[in-house]
């Protein structure tokens, strides 16, 4: 089951947390341009989606907070696309160790993450980041 929820202001984080909470199949969210998306509920939601293999969250407010949740409650984790987010090298570390199945990772506008950052991470995870041609 595969849900995308882009600039929806009147959707809440409560309302999210409880709509994912009743699909326990859930493998695939996307939240797009969603500011009052927070750490708070994303880790809420984490919790209760078990197979998610696939997070995207672009223009939110999360940060390393639900990087540490993603690491730590889902390893089948295979892409994650983080752009836009106050998310630091930290959070992109965690989640590289944590994941095992992870393939792929976008971190595009993530002004914290820097190069030292992905090296380590794709140390942690080889090929996150494959060296530029």
């Amino acid at each position: 089951i595969k849900l995308a929820i882009g600039s929806c202001p009147q959707l809440t984080a409560d309302c999210l947390v409880a709509m994912c909470g009743k699909v326990p199949r859930l493998e695939m969210l996307a939240i797009l341009n969603n500011e009052w998306v927070t750490d708070d509920a994303v880790v809420k939601l984490l919790r209760t989606t078990p197979r998610l293999n696939f997070l995207g969250v672009l223009g939110t407010a999360v940060t390393d907070d639900t990087m540490l949740a993603v690491a730590e409650a889902c390893p089948g984790m295979e892409k994650l696309l983080v752009q836009r987010c106050p998310i630091s090298d930290a959070g992109l570390l965690a989640v590289a160790e944590g994941c095992p199945k992870l393939k792929v990772v976008n971190v595009t506008g993530c002004e914290q993450i820097t190069e030292e950052g992905k090296r380590a991470a794709n140390a942690a995870r080889p090929g996150l980041f494959p060296p530029d041609k």
